[in-house]
């Protein structure tokens, strides 16, 4: 079960800052602490090497985008 620390530490990442932040999040939205931007979950280097691992595949291996 999440405790108090974990939900002060959790981090997403926001395109503008290009950096893992802490974010405000709503039902709809979240948003960065630092400059109000929308936040993703991961940053898109983070989510290829995610979904590689997911295939079973080394990350290196992963297919790069143009």
């Amino acid at each position: 079960m999440p405790t108090e620390d974990d939900f002060y530490r959790e981090k997403r990442y926001c395109p503008s800052c290009r950096t893992y932040v802490q974010f405000l999040s709503s039902l709809r939205r979240a948003h960065c602490i630092e400059c109000d931007g929308p936040v993703q979950l991961f940053s898109d280097a983070d989510r290829e090497a995610f979904q590689a691992l997911c295939r079973g595949r080394d990350p290196e291996d992963a297919p790069r985008r143009a």
